[in-house]
């Protein structure tokens, strides 16, 4: 999330899990997420996901200073621009700014022309826009690229976002050399951050420590907040104060929380670099090394792992007896960490892990693919629980996107994927996870998706994918989760996780359903390369309810011409390349459908004659079909009625004249 204010002090959060439930390798429809979430039968959903995210933020939400102007502004003509410096919230102001329509409203859902896809034609596509969704195109880390585009594709894209009551918030670049058209330019709002210690108090406030617990201000706080620092380092901060509160359970007082929280906010590279300096062997160094990539874990994976990092590394064996080497606890002693009490190592000083593996991986660059490997290999030892793997995996991640390590972490992730083990495809789904919901590379991570989509991969990968797009990505880009998974869909050998994924991401969701029409029309590419699963994905939306269902701005989608054109297309390579008994079934529903809406009936029959085209053998199917669907046990004589509009249209398509 860029420029949030909001970071989850008292735990981990975000759609995907990341504790310690059970997860399965063959969940609903086979593919690799946690249970815990797809498991959850009472209306589990990427949107309602994406909704309760929102209410997450909006709990810890402080309005920066020109949200009341911004929200006029979007109020009054559906399009607001949202300017200010970097670290002003206004990401996070965006947001909020749509979750306050929720009521009665659609979707939400960032629009993102990064999308390879979309490049080759329009940045904006009018099928990002369904009946008053709210839409965030956000352009705060890396939009200065595009920007010149999208000013003149906006205007036509805001006509679409009227036509169908959606509203749209634009997250501005922090700095571009292209000026705002006047046109739009007069929707721009300026947007500065609040109060620092308002910010930090609703963190500390949503993590459980009251107004009464925290009482003044103290003096090292009040230096830390009046250095102007960053939104980010507050966040981090008031995660400090509440792990220090924690460790000493309540026995010391607010000033000496945020003594500790405050020190361990500061810069330590000197002081690690000065502890890596007088370690000059590897063992010792090794350990530093595991204690902080397996903080928190069991003293015994520390052992393991350390082992394992010097084997990886190439050092040398321990000579010495047994019983004359040093035990773990002095050897942690001499790193500043120590066993808990449960036999948890941890760090003595706060925020010390996370200096460590910073140092580490910046200054000894030549460590970061020994490290990999040795991370890869580590998910599978027996003394860590799934809790431990899955911080284990968010570190490694952390480290390979601070340096856009992108190829590093994809090389762990395909490796994990091929072993296909339990732990394996749980790390490869977390390090998707975290790559994806990166600020600056999550976009990085939804091409690489894009890219291994199109190829032929493992089961374990695909399963993997699978999962991601389904449960990850349709959170805030349901659009490019569906144009991945019907990627994998066509080209998964074993099973058929991907389309069953696909149709339950789209078939509830009439943008997503509009989307997928336009999809699955026949190209000449698709005529060289027939793709089965085309024809079966749009037997399975080609539902005529959800077609004939007014949207919330009561507009169905077979009276949309574009739609109904897509329709006729797809319906023609079906009656072209399938088997009547294929789509049979179908058209029964079609004809039934056609009895009972008078509204969308004519359009109904219409649109499967079209299909039909000019060939004389599939008109004389289709009225076969119709004949012995009228001969049917229900005796409903409207069934003729249809059936002889049905003929005249078939007659008229053959240029015979309609009495």
């Amino acid at each position: 999330m860029s420029e949030s204010y909001i970071s989850d002090v008292s735990g981990t959060r975000g759609s995907v899990h990341a504790g310690s439930g059970d997860q399965t390798n063959n969940i609903n429809n086979n593919y690799y997420y946690p249970a815990d979430l797809v498991n959850d039968a009472r209306g589990w959903s990427p949107r309602r996901v994406a909704e309760e995210d929102l209410d997450w933020l909006y709990q810890r939400f402080v309005h920066p200073t020109g949200f009341a102007q911004a929200r006029d502004e979007l109020d009054r003509e559906g399009t607001v621009l949202l300017d200010g410096p970097p670290g002003s919230g206004r990401t996070s102001a965006a947001r909020m700014l749509l979750h306050e329509l929720r009521d009665g409203a659609g979707a939400f859902h960032d629009v993102a022309p990064e999308d390879e896809e979309r490049k080759r034609a329009r940045s904006l596509n009018s099928t990002d826009v369904g009946d008053r969704d709210r839409l965030l195109l956000d352009f705060s880390n890396s939009g200065e690229q595009f920007w010149a585009d999208i000013q003149r594709e906006l205007p036509e894209f805001r006509a679409t976002v009227r036509e169908r009551g959606a509203h749209l918030v634009v997250v501005l670049p922090t700095s571009t050399l292209v000026p705002t058209a006047q046109e739009l330019a007069r929707h721009r709002v300026m947007i500065a951050p609040p109060q620092q210690s308002r910010v930090l108090r609703t963190y500390l406030r949503n993590a459980g420590l009251s107004p009464e617990t925290t009482g003044e201000t103290p003096a090292v706080l009040a230096d830390f907040l009046g250095r102007k620092r960053p939104i980010r380092e507050l966040a981090l901060l008031a995660d400090l104060i509440f792990r220090a509160s924690t460790a000493h359970n309540g026995a010391d007082d607010f000033a000496r929380w945020c003594e500790l929280a405050c020190g361990a906010v500061e810069d330590r590279a000197q002081e690690v670099a000065r502890l890596v300096t007088r370690l000059r062997k590897g063992p010792p160094r090794a350990l530093l090394l595991v204690t902080a990539m397996l903080h928190e874990a069991h003293a015994d994976a520390v052992h393991r792992g350390t082992d394992a990092l010097l084997r990886a590394v190439g050092g040398p064996p321990d000579e010495r007896p047994l019983l004359e080497r040093a035990d773990l606890a002095q050897r942690l002693a001499r790193i500043g960490a120590a066993p808990g009490p449960d036999s948890r190592v941890c760090f003595t000083e706060l925020g010390y892990d996370s200096a460590i593996r910073s140092h580490f991986w910046r200054y000894l660059p030549e460590v970061r693919r020994p490290l990999g490997a040795w991370v890869a290999d580590a998910i599978g030892m027996p003394e860590l629980g799934a809790k431990d793997r899955d911080a284990l995996v968010q570190r490694f991640s952390d480290q390979c996107l601070s340096t856009s390590g992108q190829g590093q972490l994809a090389e762990v992730v395909r490796r994990w994927a091929a072993a296909a083990g339990r732990e394996q495809l749980r790390a490869a789904t977390k390090a998707l996870e975290c790559g994806l919901q990166h600020e600056e590379q999550g976009g990085s991570f939804r091409q690489l998706i894009y890219d291994w989509s199109r190829e032929s991969l493992t089961p374990g990968l695909t399963s993997v994918l699978v999962g991601v797009c389904a449960e990850v990505m349709a959170v805030r880009y349901p659009g490019q989760a569906l144009v991945r998974l019907h990627h994998l869909a066509r080209r998964q050998r074993d099973g058929t996780s991907a389309r069953e994924a696909l149709l339950e991401l789209a078939a509830p969701d009439q943008r997503l359903r509009r989307l997928m029409l336009a999809r699955l029309v026949p190209t000449s590419a698709w005529a060289e390369r027939y793709w089965r699963t085309d024809t079966d994905l749009f037997l399975a939306l080609a539902d005529p309810d959800p077609l004939t269902t007014p949207g919330l701005v009561a507009r169905a989608l077979i009276a949309e011409a574009t739609v109904r054109g897509d329709l006729v297309r797809c319906w023609s390579a079906v009656f072209e390349t399938r088997a009547h008994q294929d789509w049979t079934p179908q058209v029964r529903r079609w004809l039934g459908a056609a009895v009972e809406d008078e509204r969308y009936g004519d359009l109904l029959l219409s649109t499967l004659v079209e299909g039909c085209g000019v060939h004389g053998r599939h008109l004389a199917r289709l009225y076969v079909v119709t004949r012995d669907w009228v001969r049917g046990p229900e005796n409903d004589p409207r069934r003729g009625v249809v059936a002889e509009r049905l003929r005249r249209k078939i007659d008229a398509a053959q240029g015979y004249r309609v009495a």
